[in-house]
């Protein structure tokens, strides 16, 4: 009789931990779906970041494009700068003559 008691509750013990491992197996295979949605996911993500990057590798070569671009025409810019200058010097310097030689002339005249 005992050894009848202790075989059902063994029985009912292997019966709890085989219900156990069932659903075990199943929250197995949904933590599974779950990861591999996740593996997509993360997937998805890391191929934006690579979008990402490139965009701003593209981003720094035309802003330092730019900068060279700025430099340079600041650089053109001081050179007209200055031979503007020279210009007017060399205006005032002809106007200058001109009025002289415009004097000489009278007294000649």
């Amino acid at each position: 009789m005992e050894q009848e008691k202790f075989q059902e509750t063994v029985l009912e013990v292997l019966k709890d931990l085989k219900e156990g491992q069932v659903r075990l197996e199943m929250k197995i295979d949904k933590l599974e779906v779950k990861v591999d949605k996740l593996d997509v996911r993360v997937s998805g993500l890391e191929e934006k970041v690579d979008g990402l990057q490139q965009d701003m590798n593209i981003l720094k070569e035309r802003t330092e494009d730019i900068e060279e671009q700025v430099v340079e025409n600041t650089e053109m810019l001081t050179e007209i700068k200055e031979s503007m200058e020279y210009l007017e010097h060399k205006e005032n310097s002809n106007e200058k003559a001109i009025y002289q030689l415009k004097q000489k002339l009278k007294k000649e005249a």
